[in-house]
């Protein structure tokens, strides 16, 4: 019988600490530990340090290449619950776990629960850690999402609305009065494009088929404190509970910074408007808060946490001005290109978040649909900045194209299965195989 490179108690309790006690699997992410059965006053472990390349020959993924010391290192294991690691280290299940699919279960873990970097940041920087759709907005049953410092979407077209739109319920006011279950039938409004401020174009969605849907529906969201706050929705009614208790008012939950909107309407005004423009005024209103904020946030955060290296210079007291790195001279917002104006949005965001994440646990959430002049090389460089700069709160990112650039190390990617309305699940991805 071959050698087996094993763990040492050591290894084990590093592994188990840097998981914060719970299963690296995100789909699982069960606690590992806690008190004994037999009243004893003793704690029972319930995790299993895993191999994620097996300690010996004939074992599930065994890479011979490895030494003896590389493969009973931290680096080489991965923790988690006894069902699960049973479940990993059965080589018929080789295919279904490789390599790279288990250490990118280690690292996204490690993100979500920021024991990564314990020393500088904690596991409340990082607000949201679970959510569940239950026949609602467009899902078919019930579907849940685990989410991570960074996390990507692609497909939410299929649902009534983005995840950013969701995890925004649970925030504002306004939108959860206006939460409401899709109505049964063969049409239903499928959005408003705003053209003034009193005009706007309603886009009605028919099909051939009639689609019926369950006249109830819930959004369940856990967050990293371990409290559950649930979001019932009729077609004509929305309430909310945590955990058991339902509460007669609506109470924001989460902070949450979001993307969205026609940015050039908004900032600049409409073309058939007789209003001079102000870009602060516009800015205020695109992001949500007052001029106030927005002036605090713009001077308030450091240049170093400018993701395209700007620099903003407010003049007259409502007008901003974009300089661009290597060049000398500032430029108003009027005269940039729409790939420059998108730059700007994605780095007053991160601005924005950083500011507010210094009062409250913060979610910056991104729908791509409104940064539409954004290459893929833009959108790489944006995405690997935000990973690599270990942001003080969380990102989510509703892509309506897979990527085709960068490459990331902690992002959770999810595809969206299912079709248009009728969505069953969210596929976890890694990276690789995220990018088309």
């Amino acid at each position: 019988m071959a050698k087996r490179d094993e763990f040492t108690l050591t290894t084990k309790r590093i592994l188990a600490e840097r998981a914060g006690q719970r299963c690296s699997n995100p789909e699982c992410g069960r606690s590992t530990a806690g008190p004994s059965d037999d009243g004893s006053g003793e704690s029972t472990q319930l995790g299993k340090a895993a191999h994620i390349t097996a300690a010996a020959e004939g074992g599930p993924r065994y890479d011979p290449k490895l030494s003896p010391e590389q493969r009973s290192s931290p680096e080489n294991g991965i923790w988690l619950c006894a069902e699960c690691a049973d479940r990993v280290d059965k080589r018929e299940n080789e295919v279904q776990y490789p390599v790279e699919f288990l250490r990118n279960w280690k690292k996204l873990h490690e993100s979500a629960t920021g024991t990564d970097f314990a020393t500088i940041q904690n596991r409340g920087f990082y607000p949201v850690r679970k959510l569940t759709l239950i026949d609602f907005a467009g899902v078919q049953g019930e579907a849940t999402i685990n989410f991570g410092a960074l996390t990507i979407f692609h497909g939410t077209s299929k649902l009534n609305q983005t995840v950013g739109d969701l995890l925004r319920i649970f925030s504002d006011q306004e939108r959860f009065v206006r939460t409401r279950q899709p109505r049964s039938g063969s049409t239903w409004n499928y959005g408003r494009i705003p053209i003034t401020e009193d005009k706007s174009f309603v886009i009605n969605v028919s099909t051939k088929e009639p689609r019926n849907f369950p006249p109830t529906g819930k959004i369940r969201l856990c967050l990293s404190d371990s409290k559950e706050v649930i979001i019932s929705g009729g077609t004509d009614d929305v309430s909310m509970s945590i955990s058991d208790t339902h509460l007669p008012v609506f109470s924001a939950v989460i902070n949450v910074v979001s993307i969205g909107g026609n940015f050039h309407q908004t900032v600049f005004g409409s073309p058939l408007s007789d209003e001079e423009p102000n870009t602060m005024g516009g800015l205020s209103r695109f992001f949500g808060i007052s001029v106030g904020e927005l002036k605090d946030c713009i001077k308030g955060v450091p240049t170093d946490s400018s993701v395209f290296g700007y620099s903003y210079e407010i003049r007259d007291d409502s007008e901003l001005y974009l300089k661009i790195r290597g060049n000398d001279d500032f430029y108003s917002l009027g005269v940039l290109s729409s790939g420059e104006q998108n730059r700007l949005v994605l780095d007053m965001a991160i601005k924005i978040a950083m500011y507010s994440a210094k009062v409250k646990p913060t979610v910056l959430t991104i729908d791509q649909s409104h940064i539409i002049s954004l290459d893929q090389k833009g959108w790489a460089f944006f995405l690997e900045w935000v990973e690599r700069a270990m942001l003080p709160f969380q990102v989510v990112v509703d892509r309506n194209y897979r990527p085709s650039e960068g490459n990331l190390s902690h992002a959770m990617c999810y595809d969206v299965i299912g079709t248009d309305m009728s969505v069953t699940s969210f596929e976890q991805l890694t990276w690789n195989e995220f990018k088309k």
